[in-house]
C-alpha cells in the first residue's frame, strides 16, 4: 500500500518543477526573439 498523501506531495513538487522549467525556457526562447 502505497502512501496517498506522500504520493500527492511527490506529484505537486514534480509539477511545479516542469511548470517552473518550461516557464524558464520560455522566458529564455522570448527574450532571445525579441
Amino acid at each position: 500500500m502505497v502512501d496517498l498523501s506522500r504520493v500527492i506531495v511527490s506529484f505537486i513538487v514534480i509539477n511545479q518543477c516542469f511548470v517552473w522549467f518550461l516557464r524558464a525556457d520560455y522566458l529564455r526562447w522570448f527574450s532571445k526573439t525579441h
